[in-house]
């Protein structure tokens, strides 16, 4: 008899517990472009009000009774979000607010700091603001920053003024120093292709001013970081958009991604070409981008990006102001004879792992090589350039307390060769 209740002590055991284990769900919110974990994310339940803050994990536990209950899930910074519970794990996404700039965390001084913690000259342009531009190029939405200027003196012919700090650049950009998604893309010798990048590979630029800029580099007119769009942690969407103006422009693009909780996956392409305003500037660009982002534990993060560019555009030139009085929209006499014009490829592929041992150390590494080509007919040169390039950055914060005082300690080396 002894041995009967036993028994049913241990099954009745076994069942409640068993009981109480499935009648747990688990709530955990995430940062959409980072996949990390947020803590202290406000959790309410919108039919009694009830407040819960997540974990450092980013999670909460909810019971059973609470699936099909609307969460209204907040944080500083982040859209919020409307969330019906479902049974099980729920992973929830959120996405940073740029109407809310100040809120913003950014790389910075590699720091990882609220744009309103850090001390020195720095802006955003926001996926927002370049939205709200047509998507032609980068020129309207940065120069809505104060002390930057963009200039692009026939289509895709850009030059980058930060503060005043511009020297003459023909064909890109100099004593500027760009880097996309963690990647150096600044050429060994400094000149910056950025005319090959088009506006479906970026999302979003933090841009570091003047000497600030100096812990990427000394002599550095400015920094400029550059970040695609991160797609959503969805099993499968696509978008297609088409593009027409005067002048003969066009552009098409279209993007597919798909991904989970354990990795991203995107192709983004992209199509545009024109006449231009003036003779002898037809434009062509063409760039497909490949990007896989995965998470392999909470630790690390490797993330591959692949792309390649081909442009084309022809260089008009510059005029007198008598030939300009006598037709703004002629070339410079000579230049289509000569076939003046840029015939540019480039072939980037990367790779960045991003390891935290804890909440005190983490590190930053990427590696990557190009190979491309420019052919540069004009009226008094001919130029054929063959280019290829391989490197790496490193970069290790550290996180501690000088007395009672937090304090963030950074260290690192980059290579280009």
């Amino acid at each position: 008899m002894g041995k009967l209740i036993i028994l049913f002590l241990i099954v009745g055991s076994v069942v409640f517990y068993g009981h109480n284990a499935v009648a747990q769900s688990t709530l955990v919110i995430k940062d959409q472009e980072s996949n990390r974990p947020m803590a202290g994310a406000s959790i309410a339940n919108l039919s009694d009000s009830k407040i819960l803050i997540s974990d450092e994990k980013g999670a909460i536990s909810v019971t059973e009774a609470m699936t099909g209950e609307v969460l209204r899930i907040s944080f500083v910074g982040y859209k919020t979000k409307d969330y019906i519970l479902n049974h099980g794990k729920n992973v929830v996404y959120l996405e940073q607010d740029y109407q809310q700039l100040n809120d913003l965390t950014v790389v910075g001084y590699q720091n990882e700091r609220k744009l309103s913690e850090i001390a020195g000259a720095y802006a955003v342009d926001s996926k927002l603001t370049m939205e709200g531009f047509n998507d032609e190029s980068l020129v309207r939405s940065m120069n809505t920053l104060p002390g930057i200027r963009f200039e692009e003196r026939s289509p895709a012919s850009y030059r980058v003024s930060i503060r005043g700090s511009l020297l003459r650049a023909p064909y890109g950009v100099r004593n500027v120093k760009v880097y996309w998604n963690d990647i150096p893309y600044t050429d060994p010798a400094g000149n910056t292709p950025l005319n090959l990048m088009d506006l479906n590979n970026i999302g979003r630029i933090e841009i570091i001013k003047g000497p600030a800029g100096s812990i990427y580099g000394a002599g550095m007119g400015g920094v400029l970081n550059m970040y695609s769009e991160v797609g959503q942690a969805s099993r499968l969407s696509a978008n297609v958009g088409f593009t027409a103006g005067s002048y003969g422009y066009q552009k098409t693009v279209a993007n597919v991604n798909t991904g989970n909780e354990n990795h991203r996956f995107s192709m983004k392409y992209a199509n545009q070409n024109g006449d231009g305003y003036r003779d002898h500037t037809n434009f062509s660009r063409e760039t497909i981008q490949i990007s896989g982002s995965f998470y392999t534990s909470e630790k690390r993060t490797l993330t591959a990006q692949v792309m390649y560019s081909d442009l084309y555009y022809q260089t008009p030139g510059g005029l007198t102001k008598a030939q300009y009085d006598e037709n703004p929209r002629q070339a410079r006499p000579g230049v289509a004879a000569k076939k003046s014009s840029i015939d540019q490829q480039i072939f980037l592929a990367g790779l960045v792992q991003e390891y935290a041992w804890n909440n005190k150390i983490k590190n930053t590494t990427s590696i990557y090589l190009t190979n491309g080509a420019k052919e540069n007919p004009f009226i008094n040169n001919y130029e054929l350039e063959k280019l290829s390039t391989f490197g790496g950055r490193t970069s290790f914060q550290l996180n501690s307390q000088l007395g009672n005082i937090p304090a963030k300690f950074t260290m690192g080396a980059e290579l280009n060769h």
